[in-house]
């Protein structure tokens, strides 16, 4: 059987996030699991990437299981969402960074930066458009992927979740570049060993925002070209794949880059440093059964990624 141009580009995609996957790991371990460091959403990333490529290579021996064209297509079209919430995790981390310094420097007038909670709304738009997204997806009608009409001739209505999903996603975009603007603002009072953060997330966004055109246009538009199942190849893998790519790049090399010392809990609020400092002392006093558990779930894989999606 030969070798599609789709099944070549997937083939090309689980090469590249392999070792994207492997290296966010190594970011993660190397920095904090946290969900604000960002780097585990560079991981699910690639995980989704390499998923969706599976699938993809799998319709070769399965050309009629309409659930691999639906599982590759879904994931296709919420791998924006994680390169967001990345995204957002570097602002967050330039933010705290910002009043570290402001700390350190109080005979400094303090200059106004965007609010904590501007951060956690934006992140909840973009949960929220992937919600609707995988929702969306997978009520896809069939007749999406096998390229049959309807009954009326027409193109299949795609469903009104995935609509107000980009919208949703337009919506966040435009919140995490009012972010980064107001950042730029304040750019003399990040730490300098973050300041690279902060331009690595401004070079990402013209890309991210190409990502975004393209989702808009193949779920807006009713465009052959950018159809789910038998759009242009060349199209999507210039304006989604390509683009995602380079922001995983862009963002790795930057945390490659940091130092250790430069990802540390002095970038966290006052207030959470002194709760996890007094956590580490009742852990050490062996004060309830409750810490204790908490101090073991950390110590493993599992127990890292349940403390970083609920933010502890």
């Amino acid at each position: 059987m030969t070798l599609s141009y789709r099944n070549a580009v997937s083939i090309a995609e689980i090469g590249f996030y392999s070792p994207a996957f492997i290296i966010a790991c190594y970011l993660m371990s190397l920095h904090g699991w946290r969900k604000t460091a960002g780097w585990l959403f560079l991981a699910a990333f690639a995980i989704a990437r390499l998923l969706g490529a599976a699938m993809q290579l799998e319709t070769r021996n399965y050309p009629q299981n309409i659930s691999l064209y639906i599982g590759a297509a879904t994931l296709d079209n919420i791998g924006l969402s994680p390169l967001m919430l990345a995204s957002l995790g570097l602002v967050s981390r330039v933010l705290s960074s910002i009043r570290n310094s402001q700390q350190q420097q109080q005979q400094q007038r303090t200059v106004r930066i965007p609010p904590a909670a501007a951060v956690r709304l934006v992140e909840i738009l973009t949960v929220v458009g992937l919600i609707l997204s995988i929702v969306g997806g997978t009520s896809m009608p069939k007749s999406s992927f096998t390229g049959t009409a309807t009954t009326t001739g027409t193109a299949p209505a795609k469903p009104k979740t995935l609509t107000v999903g980009i919208i949703i996603f337009l919506v966040a975009f435009g919140g995490l570049c009012l972010l980064v603007l107001g950042l730029w603002a304040s750019f003399r009072q990040v730490e300098r060993g973050e300041r690279r953060l902060l331009v690595a997330v401004t070079l990402s966004l013209p890309f991210l925002l190409v990502r975004l055109i393209y989702s808009s246009l193949s779920v807006l538009r009713d465009l052959p070209e950018f159809k789910w199942a038998s759009g242009n190849t060349t199209i999507f893998l210039c304006m989604a794949l390509v683009m995602e790519a380079v922001v995983v790049v862009i963002y790795e090399v930057t945390g490659l880059t940091l130092k250790k010392t430069q990802i540390s809990p002095d970038y966290l609020p006052q207030r959470q440093q002194q709760g996890q400092q007094q956590q580490q002392q009742q852990n050490l006093r062996g004060d309830g059964t409750g810490s204790k558990i908490v101090s073991l779930g950390k110590k493993t894989i599992v127990g890292r990624l349940i403390t970083a999606i609920v933010g502890k």
